[in-house]
């Protein structure tokens, strides 16, 4: 890899995978999900159940904003397909850019 960033910044406050938050947090695999959790937190009594039974995504979850970037940067998408390209948060950039990456 080149280490050249294919996007400009996204930060959390970027709404644009918003629509994709809405149709996620509405599918029907998620909905399956909470009553599965919320029925085996019933019968187990065990937190994590009760925790996965309310996950909800929001536009500040970097997996849905990683979503969006694949769907509509056609070059990201591409070189991506070919393991030609990497995803990370600022902590990873500081960190890749502060070692050998940069």
């Amino acid at each position: 890899t080149t280490g050249e960033p294919f996007h400009n910044f996204i930060s959390w406050q970027d709404l644009r995978a918003a629509d994709l938050v809405s149709s996620w947090n509405s599918s029907v695999l998620l909905k399956a999900v909470h009553g599965v959790c919320t029925a085996l937190h019933f019968f187990t009594r065990r937190k994590r159940f009760l925790a996965a039974s309310l996950i909800n995504f929001t536009t500040q979850h970097v997996s849905l904003r990683l979503v969006w970037v694949l769907q509509n940067i056609p070059q990201v998408r591409q070189e991506a397909k070919i393991g030609n390209c990497c995803f990370g948060t600022i902590d990873t950039w500081l960190l890749y850019k502060l070692t050998s990456g940069g």
